[in-house]
């Protein structure tokens, strides 16, 4: 055949003879469908075996066989089957060598330009029209501030917490009405940020004092609430006092102590409730306390060994109550049947006399 490698079996019709390789090219031409060229790859040290396909039952396909040309008594000689293809193996890649010499410098790279830190806000001013000012004075507050990119106006409580705030302009004014309940002083702080940084500046109005202590030598500070003239009555016991301020509708009972500590009941006795308890004796020399002492005395656990048995029954006279003016933990005073004044501390915690 011109043109085609010839199939490995030629070989084997050399071997066998040239009868024998004209009968089994008869049957295998019509068995066999041509192959398409293969690529080679030549091993000339291992050569591959010859292939041979036994013939089958399967019958001969219809397609008409162009037999081939006769073969001289001298056959063609055959090369060898070829191996079935291998595919090289890709290459492993390698790093190419370093090039001897000097390394080059690495690129220079160009710095960042630092931006200019921000300016730190300034308050020029914060001032009131008025100082000192009365409770319920309506006052202007003006100020006045620069580089700064927010400002906010706030009230401070009397017990340094921040109250209420607004947003104001950099340069401005506001009006404030100051509560008729306010004493002492009223107190701002203006703040002014830029970023991180920030300034800030308080105000303090004084504030008049509308009240004055009933007694002298008078406390510091200004009193939370006027005089507070009222009826009253009183009775001692064995280990403290009792005092009813109608003005307030309380009962305040004093231990004597040690330690000295004072409480305050709200007298819930009415008209026509048992004055006393019956079943109750006290010792000779000593007495029940009767209405509205007597319901706290036998009410309240404890309250009764505490204090003991009055002393003496319980008499009427004219008091003055009045508190302070601190945000919180108020004290209080008192004045007793004898003139003198109680001065009640906070929280209950003592009482002395003035």
């Amino acid at each position: 055949m011109t043109g085609r490698p010839e199939p490995e079996r030629k070989r084997w019709w050399k071997r066998g003879g040239l009868r024998w390789g004209w009968l089994v090219l008869l049957v295998l031409t019509g068995c066999l469908q041509p192959r398409p060229p293969q690529p080679v790859t030549r091993t000339p040290d291992r050569p591959a075996p010859p292939v041979m396909s036994p013939p089958t039952s399967t019958p001969l396909p219809t397609q008409a066989v162009t037999p081939a040309a006769a073969e001289t008594s001298t056959p063609t000689p055959v090369s060898p089957a070829p191996p079935t293809p291998v595919s090289p193996a890709a290459p492993t890649p390698t790093s190419p060598a370093a090039p001897t010499g000097t390394a080059p410098p690495p690129p220079t790279r160009a710095a960042s330009p630092i931006p200019p830190a921000a300016a730190t806000p300034v308050i020029d001013y914060f001032r009131s029209n008025i100082d000192p000012a009365d409770p319920g004075d309506t006052i202007t507050l003006s100020w006045a501030t620069r580089h700064g990119s927010q400002t906010i106006l706030y009230t401070l409580m009397a017990t340094g917490q921040l109250g209420s705030f607004w947003e104001v302009p950099p340069v401005g004014t506001m009006t404030f009405a100051i509560p008729e309940t306010s004493r002492n002083g009223v107190s701002f702080l203006l703040v002014s940020a830029a970023g991180d940084a920030v300034n800030s500046v308080s105000l303090t109005v004084v504030l008049t004092c509308p009240d004055v202590w009933f007694f002298t030598p008078a406390p510091d500070g200004c009193p939370g609430t006027p005089p507070l003239a009222s009826a009253g009555a009183y009775q001692p016991f064995e280990r403290g006092q009792m005092v009813w301020v109608e003005a307030t509708g309380q009962i305040v009972v004093l231990f004597n102590g040690p330690p000295t500590r004072w409480r305050a009941f709200q007298d819930s006795w009415r008209e026509g409730d048992p004055v006393d308890d019956p079943g109750l004796t006290p010792p000779a020399g000593l007495f029940q306390p009767r209405r509205g002492f007597g319901l706290v005395w036998r009410r309240e656990t404890g309250l009764r060994d505490d204090i003991g048995w009055a002393t003496v029954p319980e008499s009427g006279f004219q008091t003055v109550w009045q508190r302070d003016s601190r945000p919180k933990y108020n004290e209080f005073y008192l004045r007793a049947p004898d003139g003198r004044v109680w001065h009640l501390l906070a929280e209950g915690s003592g009482w002395r006399v003035k």
